[in-house]
């Protein structure tokens, strides 16, 4: 139990600043993130979807659930992480009809 515990409230985050890091509930959609950034005082703007579950298939390995959630392009640099492996986001996949990474 105290392992929980530490995981979830104790241990401090992986990402410079978790402070200045807000969160804003309600009502949301696509239309009102794309007009925010005009007119907000926030350092930067990001937007993350709801979580779910997906199966991940790898050849020679069995197939593994994982959580994913679709982000905006700008969400690693937000954090100020970056990738270990691979590479961030580009603004284009964060465009209506823009690639798709997969």
């Amino acid at each position: 139990m105290f392992t929980v515990i530490r995981t979830v409230l104790l241990k401090p985050v992986g990402y410079p600043d978790p402070d200045r890091i807000v969160r804003i509930q309600g009502p949301f959609n696509l239309i009102r993130y794309r007009e925010m950034p005009a007119a907000t005082v926030f350092a930067g703007l990001g937007a993350v979807g709801i979580p779910e579950s997906v199966t991940l298939n790898t050849r020679g390995s069995e197939p593994a659930s994982v959580r994913q959630a679709r982000v905006c392009a700008n969400f690693l640099d937000i954090l100020g992480v970056a990738p270990v492996l691979g590479r961030g986001f580009v603004a284009e996949e964060d465009r209506p009809g823009g690639p798709e990474s997969h």
